[in-house]
């Protein structure tokens, strides 16, 4: 399971939980910056933790967005999140989740992998 966005274990109940759970293999990369995270650290956890390719991006079984701020990721980070929920024999099955119905993060990340996926479609077509 790969959780994105509002995941460190104090904002998010989740977490502690999956912590616990052996059955679950998680991974968390936080996306959102919070009182205890900074923007400079998220940076890191994206570089260090986030899949770099789409074929580690399919080795997710789960993946779970919650509220994330999408300018952490890079344009192949959300063409590869784009491919994998618009491949039909993808495993990967993606749930959106937000506390903050304010924000128009949902509308945001579709326009991303929206564009990613059409950049990456026509790649695909080029080959």
């Amino acid at each position: 399971m790969l959780l994105t966005g509002q995941v460190d274990a104090e904002t998010n109940p989740l977490i502690k939980w999956f912590e616990q759970e052996p059955s679950v293999d998680a991974t968390a990369v936080i996306t959102r910056p919070s009182g205890l995270i900074t923007v400079e650290e998220i940076k890191g956890f994206v570089r260090l933790y986030f899949p770099r390719t789409y074929q580690q991006v399919r080795f997710y079984d789960l993946i779970i967005l919650h509220s994330p701020e999408m300018y952490h990721l890079t344009q192949e980070h959300k063409r590869d999140l784009a491919a994998d929920r618009q491949d039909l024999v993808g495993r990967a099955q993606t749930l959106f989740v937000s506390q903050h119905a304010e924000n128009p993060w949902y509308v945001n990340l579709t326009r991303a992998l929206e564009k990613a996926g059409s950049k990456s479609a026509e790649k695909r077509e080029r080959r």
